[in-house]
């Protein structure tokens, strides 16, 4: 089966919109799934290492460090977590909520440990950072925008953003309207060298200016 994208799948991701993750490692993880070569006995040495990785988190569910589960039970029952190198699309029509579902990932990645890298194609940093207050202070964004603030609204933020400075992970919000994807790479291997990127959201993906490489 060709691994390319189709110009009839292309079409469809194009008239949908697509949010998309890039995870685990980001690019470090193709470099090291991809490219690494293993022998035949190294191959049979590295899957029992894996064996026992897999059955040390078995024995402790509380540790949830760099698991990229989903941030919904009912997910998590029907879908794996996403493994390094893994790539999850999310494709749906106008206002139907994937730039929500992709900032509610995110945030429960960086809950949980993992240090996440946002790229963002077309929204503000002010309407996002509105949009996490709305969320985890259920103030309306109107109100967060406009204003005035009440005592009980100033007390919600507070302890909305105590709770937020104690997620064992963080995000990396990278606003990148008018960039290209070489420019988004150039700048996610950075924080990976920082070791500040664990995995990648995409909002807008088909937003990515075309290269100016020959």
């Amino acid at each position: 089966m060709n691994g390319g994208i189709t110009q009839r799948q292309q079409t469809a991701v194009q008239s949908k919109g697509v949010k998309c993750h890039i995870v685990k490692k980001c690019l470090t993880a193709m470099v090291a799934y991809w490219f690494t070569v293993l022998t035949w006995q190294e191959s049979l040495d590295y899957y029992d290492r894996l064996l026992q990785e897999r059955q040390e988190r078995a024995n402790n569910p509380n540790d949830k460090a760099g698991l990229l589960e989903w941030a919904w039970s009912s997910w998590n029952r029907m879908i794996d977590p996403l493994e390094p190198g893994l790539l999850a699309v999310i494709a749906a029509g106008d206002g139907m909520g994937k730039t929500t579902y992709c900032e509610v990932q995110a945030e429960h990645w960086a809950k949980i440990g993992s240090k996440i890298a946002f790229v963002h194609f077309e929204l503000n940093r002010s309407v996002m950072l509105d949009r996490r207050a709305a969320r985890h202070t259920l103030i309306s964004r109107r109100e967060l925008k406009m204003g005035p603030y009440t005592s009980e609204s100033i007390r919600k933020w507070h302890e909305a953003r105590e709770r937020l400075r104690a997620y064992d992970g963080q995000i990396t919000y990278i606003h990148t309207p008018g960039w290209s994807m070489e420019q988004v790479v150039k700048q996610l291997k950075h924080h990976i060298k920082e070791n500040e990127c664990d995995a990648v959201v995409i909002d807008y993906l088909e937003k990515a200016q075309q290269s100016l490489a020959t």
